[in-house]
């Protein structure tokens, strides 16, 4: 099914009108199989599916047992994956952290944003809080946004000087 069968017209219209006047088009319309994947929007009032994104370092895609692991036992991890979508033609922006969280978050390439490899602390580099985020696209959508776990997408974490989660439009967030 194409994107038109998930998008109303109307939205489809006013979605293709932003990126045709936004400089990074091409990284967004990267990011718009995943959202059309993740959050399908309707005519018709309906409820909104949860949507539950995780993400983690080092982790393969034969190490879950719903992926095929013969050994590994991931019951919780199979549980979830059985019963919603299961992502199986992805690659990361980068092997690294920081600039694979940064490629998620917007869509775009690091080097786009200006996060080419792992933050240290203390470090000047973060991700603006001028990019448009997938938070932001939830939120503006209705959803209401968390975060929890690693964000390592700035230097300067629970310090002023750099945007924090709220600042990239997460509603909650309980990062480390």
């Amino acid at each position: 099914q194409g994107l038109e069968g998930t998008l109303t017209e109307a939205r489809m219209a006013d979605l293709l009108a932003f990126l045709r006047s936004d400089p990074h088009s091409e990284e967004l319309l990267r990011l718009l199989p995943l959202l059309a994947a993740l959050a399908p929007l309707s005519a018709a009032p309906a409820a909104k599916p949860n949507i539950l994104f995780l993400i983690a370092d080092d982790l393969g895609y034969g190490d879950l047992a719903c992926f095929g692991h013969p050994e590994i036992a991931t019951p919780h991890l199979d549980r979830l994956a059985a019963g919603g979508l299961k992502l199986t033609q992805c690659y990361s922006a980068s092997p690294v952290c920081s600039p694979s969280r940064a490629g998620i978050m917007t869509g775009r390439t690091p080097g786009r944003v200006g996060v080419n490899n792992a933050i240290p602390y203390m470090s000047p580099v973060h991700l603006r809080s001028s990019e448009i985020t997938i938070a932001t696209l939830l939120r503006d959508g209705g959803y209401v946004t968390a975060q929890s776990g690693k964000w390592h997408l700035n230097g300067f974490f629970n310090l002023p000087g750099q945007p924090q989660p709220v600042d990239l439009k997460v509603n909650e967030s309980s990062s480390t």
